[in-house]
């Protein structure tokens, strides 16, 4: 008998949440530990170099961390119904949702957590109960508050204040209405079957803004968005079809990817453009600071500033990647369904200076 994969995560943990969704999806075997402060401070840091979640360890002993490097390797080892669809506009939006579920859809995560007092104490009590589980009490609150307001520094740093928490609400409700219009005709984006997308946005989807009670009500008049939670948390074989035939992107999904193009990838465009000034200033980097500067954002229409976080272009470089690899029989319809979408700076965008992951850090690929 083989044993589990195990996942070291929190309930409350979006990127973990994305994981396990995953792998439910998959059926890998798994086992799921809720890591104790210890052992954060302990085994997590001392395998992988810092106090994060999710983190896996393989039956081999192996240690993996970042959510999409933990499902890209799944993914080589586990083949078979492959979460990346293989034809060029569906694999281009696969990726271009989980990078929009992993790092824009965490200022709304963020800001509904840790700006509604209701979610705030909930967040604070689960912290507690999971960091400190031997003394829940007075430990573990003083813990779980130092925690949370670490969590809730971040929010300045990534620009939601002023006038850019009222975009980013109007953005929340109409990302739901969206998505609840287009989970009304199809069960998962891309048709029958989940991709990288559905587990992106599953994760604060569920683990911040539905399950945290003073934000369910966003969700109250989102039936279709429920149901597509609750076939992530429990797949059933009757929602187990294909991707939709002939490369097909439905149009409920235009708009969507539109928001994502015209507000969020001119952020990452921003990122790559200062990786390549800290580049060129310093040729002979193997890294990059990881946070590389200070830019301009738009978010729900409210324009703000934010860090610009070194990370982004390694995930950006997925769904760049997948457009270049497109054939060139298909180059030019491709190219002209990203403008009529709206991502004409998208299809322009050039990575001069290449990022990967290794030993988990990103690096800077040399010539």
């Amino acid at each position: 008998m083989t044993k589990p994969y195990t996942v070291y995560g929190w309930t409350v943990s979006p990127y973990t949440q994305k994981v396990l969704a995953y792998l439910r999806y998959k059926g890998i075997e798994h086992k799921v530990i809720a890591p104790s402060i210890l052992s954060f401070a302990g085994k997590i840091s001392r395998k992988v170099g810092r106090p994060v979640m999710p983190v896996v360890r393989t039956p081999e002993g192996e240690w993996w961390q970042d959510s999409s490097e933990i499902i890209d390797k799944f993914e080589n080892l586990f083949p078979e119904r492959p979460v990346f669809p293989e034809s060029s506009r569906q694999k281009i939006s696969a990726n271009l949702f989980e990078l929009h579920g992993d790092e824009w859809l965490c200022m709304c995560a963020l800001h509904y957590r840790w700006r509604i007092p209701e979610n705030y104490n909930f967040a604070l009590s689960e912290f507690s109960r999971n960091s400190w589980p031997w003394w829940p009490g007075l430990i573990g609150k003083a813990i779980g508050e130092r925690l949370g307001k670490q969590m809730r520094s971040y929010l300045p740093k990534l620009g939601v204040e002023g006038d850019v928490i009222h975009g980013l609400e109007r953005y929340t409700v109409n990302f739901l209405e969206l998505l609840d219009q287009h989970l009304g005709h199809h069960n998962f984006l891309l048709g029958g079957k989940p991709c990288v997308g559905d587990f992106a946005l599953f994760g604060p989807l569920w683990a911040h803004l539905y399950r945290d009670p003073g934000s369910t009500f966003l969700f109250d008049q989102h039936p279709h968005v429920r149901g597509w939670l609750e076939r992530l948390l429990k797949p059933q074989p009757e929602f187990e079809g294909e991707y939709l035939s002939s490369d097909e992107v439905p149009v409920t999904l235009e708009p969507l990817l539109s928001g994502i193009l015209g507000e969020q990838f001119e952020y990452c465009r921003s990122v790559i453009g200062a990786i390549d000034q800290y580049m060129n200033q310093h040729p002979d980097a193997g890294r990059v600071p990881r946070i590389v500067g200070e830019g301009e954002f738009s978010m729900g229409g409210a324009k703000g500033r934010r860090c610009l976080l070194a990370y982004v272009q390694w995930m950006a470089q997925r769904s760049l990647d997948a457009y270049q690899q497109v054939s060139d029989n298909e180059k030019e319809s491709v190219s002209n369904w990203m403008v009529d979408l709206g991502g004409n700076n998208f299809i322009k965008t050039q990575v001069n200076h290449r990022m990967a992951r290794k030993n988990y850090k990103e690096i800077m690929l040399q010539e």
